[in-house]
């Protein structure tokens, strides 16, 4: 039913999807700590992941939270900025809301604290950033418009547009939900 992870010097602990589920909680995405590339130490097969945009405050934090949504247990993902702004955009917060996801627990990330990290694949969302110090087994770079100054309709549109390519991304790493 559950789980002891190892994260570093730390640990949580974290149902399954369907245990979690059966106990009446809310969709296992929504309850998973989102401490800074929590990766799990355990299972092979899981898939890790990391998106990166420059603040850090939009694009990458909606894929990490499509990434959560949609990989389940199968995919550890995490997001950083090489200059972070500090915050998540409140208008992405409101995006992801819509569609049942609460980025009010993220944060604004250092692409540093990534560094010498291994991840299956590195993507960037378009906005010139690379992280060479990031092991990737593969990497991407999407050409995700920056939504920060777009209209509702059109944040909606790059909100949609990051799911199609999360999702594309998780059937070609062979993850399901």
């Amino acid at each position: 039913m559950s789980r002891l992870c190892k994260i570093g010097e730390f640990s949580r602990h974290q149902q399954t999807p369907a245990a979690h589920k059966q106990l009446g909680g809310e969709e296992p995405w929504a309850m998973r700590p989102l401490e800074a590339f929590a990766f799990l130490s355990e299972g092979a097969s899981m898939k890790r992941v990391l998106f990166v945009c420059v603040e850090n405050s939009n694009r990458s934090q909606m894929a990490e939270a499509f990434a959560r949504m949609h990989g389940g247990e199968g995919v550890d993902a995490a997001s950083a900025g090489s200059r972070p702004s500090g915050r998540i955009n409140p208008r992405a917060v409101t995006a992801m809301q819509e569609v049942g996801y609460d980025l009010t627990s993220h944060g604004s990330k250092g692409l540093e604290d990534f560094n010498g990290t291994d991840v299956d694949v590195a993507v960037t969302m378009g906005c010139g950033d690379n992280c060479p110090l990031v092991r990737a087994s593969r990497r991407e770079d999407w050409q995700i418009p920056d939504p920060r100054e777009m209209s509702p309709e059109e944040f909606r549109e790059v909100r949609d547009l990051i799911e199609r390519k999360v999702l594309t991304l998780l059937s070609d790493l062979g993850v399901s939900s």
